[in-house]
């Protein structure tokens, strides 16, 4: 089994010849063409340091601070390479032309030192978790971003899922449509609050046309929302409960005491003292 001595020795050649090492791969893979706006020298010079990691893995005894460095540069080439909108499987494709050719130098360049199959496992329990941790890292900085990307898109789709359209100074519209769940519900009371409160409101017409199922906590958000509403001041009207709406509504045993509930737009528009004219056109 291999010493500490030769790990060292393979090790350190890896870490000399690693921009020889990358240039033959790059060639043999015929990848470097360039990928995300990044020319071939500089793809050489990453991928280098990909493979110094690897050659450091073997030339440390402990290889858990190797890892901790392997993961973190990962981490930060995977943010360089979703600012610069490179796909994740283009990236990581040339992984196992590396791991492969690594493997092939070592027992090249190292053919007199007689490895052994216990010396090959030897070097892989130190050269796999180190390509693995980078890949780790690598495919931590997409997921981070996508998760970022997607809360932002959900925020902007929350907002203007709660767009409240003034009528007049103190009458506004709050159409709501779709799907009504309890994440969307609770950004819905804050929102409308806040909404309600600045445009110094005296009515809110919620228009429920446009809603095609509700379960009771909504239904309960709902009714916090008006009884919040009341407590500024404004008062919440309810129009335009579909029939299927209406059945779940009773068959959920919520209840409607308190609360103006009418049937269409106009009527909810006419109990706020706003009424719709319209001009015969001649």
């Amino acid at each position: 089994m291999l010493n500490e001595a030769q790990m060292n020795l393979i090790g350190n050649e890896i870490i000399i010849q690693k921009e020889a090492i990358t240039r033959e791969v790059e060639e043999r893979i015929n990848k470097n063409q360039g990928l995300g706006g990044l020319n071939s020298e500089e793809l050489i010079q990453i991928r280098a340091e990909f493979v110094g990691f690897i050659g450091e893995s073997l030339t440390k005894a402990n290889i858990d601070h190797v890892l901790a460095k392997a993961y973190e540069w990962g981490k930060q080439l995977g943010q360089h390479a979703t600012a610069l909108d490179v796909p994740l499987d283009e990236a990581l494709a040339v992984i196992p032309h590396y791991r492969n050719f690594i493997f092939s130098f070592i027992n090249k360049s190292f053919q007199h030192e007689n490895l052994t199959f216990l010396d090959c496992s030897s070097l892989a329990e130190r050269i796999n978790p180190t390509i693995d941790k980078i890949i780790y890292g690598f495919t931590q900085s997409y997921k981070d971003y996508h998760e970022k990307i997607f809360k932002e898109a959900k925020e902007e789709l929350i907002e203007l899922s709660v767009p409240i359209v003034p009528i007049t100074k103190d009458v506004a519209i709050l159409p709501l449509v779709g799907t009504l769940d309890t994440y969307r519900t609770q950004e819905l009371m804050g929102k409308t609050l806040k909404s309600g409160a600045d445009l110094g409101l005296t009515y809110l017409v919620i228009d429920l046309s446009g809603v095609h199922m509700i379960d009771t906590a909504v239904a309960q958000n709902l009714f916090q929302l008006r009884e919040a509403l009341q407590l500024l001041g404004i008062t919440a009207i309810m129009a335009g409960v579909r029939p299927e709406l209406a059945q779940t509504m009773v068959t959920l045993g919520i209840s409607f005491q308190k609360t103006y509930i009418v049937r269409s737009l106009p009527e909810a528009l006419s109990l706020t003292g706003v009424e719709i004219a319209i001009k015969n056109q001649s």
